[in-house]
């Protein structure tokens, strides 16, 4: 169940704050309900859902799909994560803008940003993360964006000599590819 909706510097990524059941068994939350999605304006509907398990430090990406084109939610499942959202959108008034949000799993919130929007997530503790996609990973039209691009200038909240970050993120032979 959906607790509340909160909006972000580019009004079509949102920050979904998840109802909690809280008892002595410990806590329950409804991720996806498509009638509470619809009724708060989200137009979302997954069609794949990944997780991955991150270590502390740890980087991944930004990488987004060319066709079809992606809408997310992204939420951290336990520990703690960063995510970052950018608009890759070139006829957009917020294209190259980006949102970030700091999102431990006790708060149970997730991210959600529409089809053409690359994305991040630092790892800022060991951490389980669910991704909820509405179209089909496209391994053949997958873009990967230089992490620390000076153009979208991410401030990431650990230095980078830090970051666990894999060669493919590191190599990155472009800047970024628009939409």
């Amino acid at each position: 169940m959906i607790r509340s909706v909160l909006n972000t510097n580019i009004p079509d990524v949102k920050v979904i704050i998840m109802k909690s059941i809280v008892d002595s068994r410990g806590n329950f939350q409804e991720v996806y309900n498509k009638h509470e999605f619809d009724e708060a304006g989200i137009n979302f509907q997954p069609v794949q859902i990944n997780t991955s398990f991150n270590y502390k430090n740890s980087m991944r990406g930004f990488h987004y799909q060319l066709a079809p084109l992606q809408g997310r939610i992204i939420f951290c499942i336990s520990g703690m994560a960063f995510f970052v959202a950018v608009d890759m959108r070139k006829d957009s008034g917020t294209y190259l803008r980006y949102v970030s949000l700091s999102a431990p799993a006790s708060d149970f919130c997730a991210l959600y940003a529409p089809a053409g929007f690359a994305w991040a997530l630092l790892a800022l503790s060991d951490c389980n993360i669910m991704y909820y996609m509405d179209t089909l990973y496209n391994d053949v039209s997958k873009i990967r964006l230089v992490w620390d691009d000076p153009d979208i200038g991410v401030e990431w909240p650990i230095e980078n000599k830090n970051m666990i970050i894999s060669h493919e993120d590191k190599t990155m032979s472009s800047r970024f590819c628009k939409i």
